[in-house]
């Protein structure tokens, strides 16, 4: 591959990057290439990686400096998450760090979709039985204080399911957050500290 064709298919996978990072990534590619000669495009090629893991590397890199300087855009924290998580495992690691990361995510994965299933169906329970509470309430408005136990009964049961859902989206996030900055951490351990960045 040449210097041209590798650059080439590198800005295709650098979309969604700003302008200024896109440019940042293209001159020191072609810095890289420049020091290295021609004729050597193979070796800054197996240095550099393929343009696609190397674009990954760049995006990871790119959400890292996000959360170190409080400048986050507004991209979702699922989003982070796994460009991060891609970005790590497009570096050329040791097996074990990999198998450790995999552990990590598989647990984490497991307990948060554990948690999430058990609040998802209890306000699912919940907000099942608040409805015909509801409807018992409006059935039985000759008994006042019957209707007004059952209505107040099915408010608090929909208002606690809804509560619950919110708690699911929150938890989601939150996980999703610590879990970006969880491989963040790794991410810069395993690179040591280094980044493609234009000197």
């Amino acid at each position: 591959m040449s210097k041209q064709e590798y650059i080439h298919q590198l800005k295709a996978k650098l979309k969604g990057l700003d302008e200024k990072e896109i440019e940042d990534a293209i001159t020191y590619c072609e810095e890289y290439f420049d020091d290295a000669g021609e004729g050597n495009e193979e070796q800054v090629i197996k240095d550099l990686g393929t343009p696609g893991k190397f674009a990954a590397q760049l995006k990871a890199e790119s959400i890292i400096r996000e959360e170190e300087t409080g400048t986050k855009k507004k991209n979702s924290a699922f989003r982070n998450f796994w460009i991060v998580l891609i970005g790590l495992c497009a570096l050329p690691l040791a097996f074990p760090i990999l198998l450790v990361v995999a552990i990590i995510l598989f647990t984490v994965f497991i307990i948060a979709l554990s948690l999430l299933f058990a609040l998802v169906v209890s306000a699912f329970a919940i907000i099942t039985s608040g409805f015909p509470l509801l409807v018992n309430a409006f059935l039985h408005l000759d008994a006042p204080g019957n209707a007004l136990i059952a209505a107040g009964g099915g408010l608090f049961c929909i208002g606690l399911a809804l509560l619950l859902g919110s708690l699911s989206y929150c938890l989601v996030k939150k996980l999703l957050e610590w879990g970006t900055k969880l491989f963040s951490s790794i991410y810069e351990k395993a690179k040591g500290g280094k980044r493609h960045e234009k000197a």
